[in-house]
């Protein structure tokens, strides 16, 4: 890359080839083009060999954690995300979640207006259930649609009221402020994401937006409460040459 891209987008990631594809294409969707993707594995393989696909987009860079590899809910990526960044704005999304196309212009906009330093867009839900059989459910969903504005959201899309990390946007210079991402262990209840972001919206010194605009994530979360042991343990079982479990699938919704 050979400027400072405008905005740093960070994608914890961890034994989920097929919904990691379908995430980094959806930001390769977005209509903000100035801005570096940083996948970050937690001990993956095909991690790697995912970024191999996609790796001719030279907004993508691949990193790995430090060894060895321990239950962090992506806490040490966000952070190694954050220093390697290249931009002074950062935002997130989880390999299990995609963005809409205009979700970056708008994080750009408003952290780069100098207004603030937190932002949090509208998030709608699409509710997939739990349990087995979740992941392909999710990878059979056509993420070229366009699903807003927002009258016209797929009635299986629900506005929520809460906050995610998928909606936050904030500077990098906060970080300072405030404090890194910390591990699971150190949170109320486990919750690394929740006490990130109460702990920036604390902050006397930083500002929140609630943009009240169309729909910015697309967001499928409850693959990460309950976890499909049937796709978790294809991945597994995957041959060094296999990549993703549901290939065909991935081909048929545009995604590779």
């Amino acid at each position: 890359m050979s400027k400072k891209p405008k905005i740093s987008i960070i994608t914890a990631t961890y034994h989920r080839p097929d919904l990691l594809a379908r995430c980094i294409k959806s930001v390769q969707n977005s209509n903000f083009e100035d801005y570096e993707h940083l996948v970050v594995s937690d001990h993956c393989p095909k991690a790697r060999q995912v970024y191999d696909i996609f790796k001719d987009d030279k907004r993508i860079r691949f990193l790995e954690n430090e060894p060895p590899h321990y239950p962090n809910h992506g806490a040490r990526a966000h952070n190694h995300g954050i220093e390697k960044a290249e931009s002074d704005y950062i935002c997130y999304v989880t390999d299990d979640n995609i963005i809409l196309p205009n979700h970056l212009e708008r994080i750009y906009a408003n952290l780069s207006s100098g207004n603030c330093d937190v932002v949090f867009l509208k998030t709608h839900m699409v509710r997939i259930g739990r349990g087995n059989g979740m992941v392909r459910h999710i990878v059979k969903r056509d993420i070229n649609k366009d699903l807003f504005p927002e009258e016209h959201v797929p009635e299986d899309l629900t506005y929520i009221e809460t906050k995610d990390m998928s909606q936050l946007g904030h500077t990098k210079k906060v970080i300072q402020e405030s404090g890194p991402w910390k591990p699971t262990h150190e949170c109320p209840g486990g919750i690394e994401d929740n006490e990130f972001m109460q702990r920036l919206e604390a902050s006397s010194k930083l500002g929140v937006t609630n943009e009240d605009v169309y729909s910015n994530i697309y967001y499928i979360r409850d693959s990460c409460f309950v976890r499909d042991e049937e796709y978790h343990t294809a991945v597994l079982n995957l041959s060094p040459e296999q990549v993703f479990v549901f290939p065909d699938l991935l081909k048929q919704t545009g995604v590779l």
